[in-house]
């Protein structure tokens, strides 16, 4: 029978004081059969279970580890919870129990033991967790929350290893005349940092540890106390997290006693290394900060960042913006040379850059607020020639329309000649920002059926799903264009999200293209020919697109094309709205 073990009395260490706490996790040790051994491992390394003041090394009497090793049916074992015999500092002795016969056989060990991780082909452990959740721990993080992993060497004797962190750390100084619960840090670019992982090319050197590919998995982090945190003396947040580079920047949001939030954005590129540091700009709160009557209603972040159809023709591009209008408090605001008031982050094809802008100080007669002394970067580096941006205080949702003319653009110093059907130099970014996520006509259920291509290509059978969802979809990603809209996909290997938007304009037949189509949010496959378009008079989507995937009819470990055929797998169908 297998036993159950809870990994108890995990202790909390901060920089100069220790307590401790249960974290309550069941642990399966493996079905044991016949007589056991123990032996020695001896372990140091860049492993940090607590966190001294200079960052270095430090192991605690109650740390537990989880060994694998190769089993007598030639698949991996997990030892029972390795406990520890002796630690200094850096240095620590753990006792691991394994069947007799198998005792120079173990592989990796990770810490803490409840993080889970098997497997090791390719020198990978899959399924190891980092946490969601974080209990606090003031200049430090909770013991067993920093994912370590090492390979195991037999002396013939016993075991050594160097054990290696899987993240990084992120640091949040706070004061303020505040008492607050919990911090969360959440990825703007959608980066998953937390959950089940696989950790790669694991070695004395280092290892990379990638959620991306797991839908249940969280682009957020909370630090939360049982107790209110008073910030009145300084409080530094720890946060263990993924190393990656968090490409749109964070956010950290802050709940006090009576469960009002405050956000603070860096809405800029921060890189975590392994191992390393994000270090944040002391925070200071105010009670202000957290009523909302206080608040600026403009600042804040977005349910929505919508693309939509722009009064001028200039170049249609795939650029973003973000979610996040921000004030002079965030840490990236900079010091615009026009001295603007707000601010927003946005996506060239190019660099990413800020965008300035301050309200103007009468209405419109429609009530609506004009955004005024538009700017593109502190300095102002490229010319923001059109601007139609305003803000609606009753439905609290802003309107950016304008055309940034750089030298890259259409029309611009070192850009492209203005294409045909373009009257307009530059490139016009159009979104809506929605305090409240939109319901879309083109979103929702559909019966479906196979439709007539303009393409031919090979069809083998595959399916799409009938269900059209927007970015509120639980599973959507992050595609890295931005796209607004996806469908599900089967490709007969594996399950897949096409993503796409609406084009700005309408076809003269009154229809509405399907433009950049994106096969899940990395583009793994290339989408190579596209007829896609929706007629919002009859609510018909009609979905017609090859992609080109390795194994597809000339891909790259694919079959040949057959004569007369396009290279890759078509997709066409025709969706019809679902009866009500």
């Amino acid at each position: 029978m297998k036993k159950l073990f809870r990994n108890a009395l995990l202790v909390l260490a901060g920089v100069a004081a220790v307590g401790c706490t249960n974290d309550v996790a069941e642990n399966i040790a493996p079905e044991q059969k016949g007589e056991m051994v123990t032996v020695l491992l001896e372990v140091g390394g860049d492993t940090r279970t607590t966190l001294a003041e200079d960052l270095s090394v430090n192991w605690n009497e109650n740390d537990q580890i989880r060994v694998e090793y190769d089993d007598a049916d030639g698949n991996y074992g997990i030892a029972e919870p390795a406990t520890i015999v002796s630690c200094e500092g850096n240095k620590a002795t753990f006792a691991i129990t394994l069947p007799a016969g198998f005792e120079d056989k173990a592989l990796y060990a990770v810490y803490p033991y409840w993080a889970g991780g098997w497997g090791g082909w390719n020198d990978q452990i899959y399924s190891a967790y980092i946490k969601s959740e974080q209990p606090f721990v003031d200049g430090s993080f909770a013991n067993g929350s920093n994912l370590s992993v090492a390979v195991m060497n037999w002396t013939g004797t016993g075991y050594k290893a160097k054990f290696v962190n899987v993240g990084g750390l992120i640091r949040v100084p706070v004061s303020g005349d505040v008492k607050v619960k919990s911090m969360t840090v959440k990825a703007l670019g959608g980066e998953k940092m937390s959950g089940s992982g696989t950790i790669y090319n694991v070695s004395e050197d280092g290892c990379t540890w990638d959620g991306t590919g797991k839908a249940e998995n969280s682009d957020f982090i909370n630090v939360v106390s049982d107790e209110a945190i008073d910030l009145a003396t300084e409080k530094t947040f720890v946060v263990v997290a993924p190393a990656q580079t968090y490409a749109s920047g964070l956010s950290f949001t802050f709940t006090n006693e009576a469960g009002d939030v405050y956000t603070y954005t860096v809405a800029e590129s921060k890189e975590l290394k392994r191992a390393g540091l994000i270090d944040i700009e002391p925070l200071t709160l105010s009670a202000a900060d957290f009523g909302a009557a206080s608040a600026d209603p403009l600042v804040g972040e977005y349910a929505a960042a919508e693309r939509v159809a722009s009064q001028w023709k200039a170049k249609a591009s795939s650029h973003s913006m973000t979610k996040t209008i921000m004030d002079k408090n965030s840490a990236t605001f900079g010091a615009p040379s026009g001295g603007q008031k707000y601010a927003i982050g946005y996506s060239q094809t190019w660099a990413d850059g800020i965008l300035y802008f301050d309200l103007a100080t009468e209405a419109n007669a429609d009530g609506t607020i004009n955004l005024i002394n538009l700017q593109d970067r502190a300095s102002g580096g490229d010319q923001i020639t059109h601007n139609a941006s305003y803000y609606d205080p009753a439905t609290g949702n802003v309107h950016f329309e304008f055309i940034i003319l750089g030298y890259w653009s259409p029309g611009g110093g070192g850009g492209t000649a203005l294409g045909e059907g373009h009257d307009t130099a530059g490139e016009v970014y159009c979104f809506n920002l929605l305090k409240e996520a939109a319901s879309h006509p083109i979103v929702g259920e559909y019966t479906i059926a196979e439709g007539t291509s303009a393409f031919k290509a090979a069809r083998p059978g595959h399916q799409m799903n009938t269900t059209i969802y927007d970015s509120t979809y639980e599973k959507f990603g992050a595609p890295k264009d931005g796209q607004q809209f996806c469908v599900n996909y089967n490709s007969g290997w594996a399950d897949g999200l096409v993503y796409f938007d609406l084009a700005e304009s309408a076809n003269a037949d009154g229809t509405i293209n399907l433009i950049n189509l994106l096969d899940r949010a990395a583009g793994y496959d290339q989408i190579t020919q596209n007829g896609s378009w929706y007629n919002p008079t009859t609510g018909v989507v009609h979905f017609d697109f090859i992609i080109l995937g390795w194994s597809a009819p000339g891909g790259g470990g694919g079959a040949a094309v057959e004569e007369g055929n396009e290279a890759g797998y078509l997709y066409c169908y025709d969706f019809t709205p679902a009866a009500e």
